[in-house]
């Protein structure tokens, strides 16, 4: 902790951090940092290897690690902040991530196979805020779709239905055809019982 609030201080007076900051980076209450494995049972269940972790909520570094960064990444979403404070999304994939798309070759109907680049191109242009964002990702997936096998025509295909859909109409919300017919059957019931309605009301 002496260490850390020397350092700050230092920080501060070289006019790299502000008193704020500063504050605002010491814990008051700093935890120790707990280290355990999480054993990989689906790798082998009688001895299995473990994949290291290390819990620093916190922790007396955890307010730093925090301050250094300008994104997150949450599942396979990158969020980042652009020049102008807006808030950004591109697809995010580990650096350790292979190219796990299903085979061309695999042993699925054939119909099924056809749909997976459209909806994996519809996937990152629902993620990326952006259109170069988009393209960018484009190119990556391709490549990928291409190294299992899949004929350039069928991956064009799911790659121009993406590009000609607007973003937000893959993130609003579809009423299915069932949802409907409950609402009009209700609305139905509603106009043919209309004592119940003013009890309801």
């Amino acid at each position: 902790m002496a260490e850390l609030t020397t350092m700050l201080e230092q920080a501060l007076e070289d006019n790299i951090i502000t008193r704020n900051q500063l504050m605002a980076l010491l814990p008051k209450y700093p935890k120790v940092s707990s280290f355990y494995l999480l054993p990989k049972v689906h790798k082998e269940l009688n001895n299995p290897p473990g994949r290291p972790i290390v819990a620093g909520m916190g922790s007396l570094c955890e307010p730093i690690c925090r301050m250094g960064r300008n994104d997150i990444e949450f599942l396979d979403v990158l969020f980042d902040v652009d020049e102008n404070g807006l808030i950004r999304s591109d697809v995010y994939r580990k650096k350790t991530s292979t190219n796990s798309l299903l085979h061309a070759s695999s042993s699925h109907p054939a119909k099924l196979i056809r749909s997976i680049p459209t909806g994996q191109f519809l996937r990152i242009r629902r993620i990326c805020s952006t259109d170069s964002n988009f393209e960018k990702q484009a190119i990556d997936m391709k490549a990928r779709f291409q190294e299992r096998g899949y004929p350039m025509r069928t991956i064009e295909q799911g790659y121009q239905r993406a590009k000609r859909t607007k973003r937000m109409d893959l993130l609003t919300r579809k009423i299915k055809k069932s949802e409907k017919d409950d609402q009009g059957i209700a609305e139905k019931n509603q106009r043919a019982c209309p004592r119940d309605r003013g009890r309801q009301e």
